[in-house]
């Protein structure tokens, strides 16, 4: 996931095409709120399940925020595309502070939401910090670290003297 924190659109774009190749994987599962009585049932009974699903709380199934990763990526950077990233944006935010993210799916949102703060779009920014920090504050022991090192890779590089980088860039 650090390709999804970097400030190529395109390094950006191709990683969450290359991700949404692999098999989805469900939302998390509260494993002290299944009822595993009906398991024992001779005959399955689906219309039990159809409705145990309906009140389940939070999202359950198929986890699909990489595919609103890539929308949002997929957008244009324009006016225009300001009320529809908006949406994805708050579409993202409600999945990420649900807490049923898969593992791997909350480091890829906070990566994503770290990459899109090099764009050079402000309407977005709010918006994605907002969506970080609830992401993070559901999932602080897969987010933050990747995070953190992210901060400290920007730290290094902007305590870097003029000169320093001046050097670098000439070799």
């Amino acid at each position: 996931t650090p390709n999804l924190s970097c400030s190529s659109h395109f390094k950006r774009l191709h990683t969450l095409r290359i991700l949404l190749t692999f098999p989805k994987k469900p939302f998390v599962t509260d494993h002290a709120d299944l009822d595993l009585s009906d398991d024992l049932d001779e005959e399955p009974s689906s219309i039990k399940r159809i409705a145990d699903s309906e009140t389940a709380k939070g999202p359950v199934g198929t986890c699909r925020i990489l595919e609103l990763l890539l929308e949002i990526e997929s957008l244009p950077i324009e006016l225009t595309s300001e009320r529809p990233m908006l949406s994805l944006m708050s579409r993202v935010e409600i999945i990420g502070r649900s807490g049923k993210l898969p593992i791997l799916y909350a480091e890829s949102v906070a990566a994503h939401l770290v990459g899109l703060l090099y764009w050079k779009f402000s309407p977005v920014w709010g918006a994605a910090v907002k969506t970080l920090a609830l992401t993070a504050k559901q999932h602080d022991r897969d987010v933050w670290p990747s995070i953190f090192s992210k901060l400290q890779e920007l730290m290094e590089h902007s305590l870097e003297s003029p000169s320093t980088k001046d050097e670098t860039n000439s070799l």
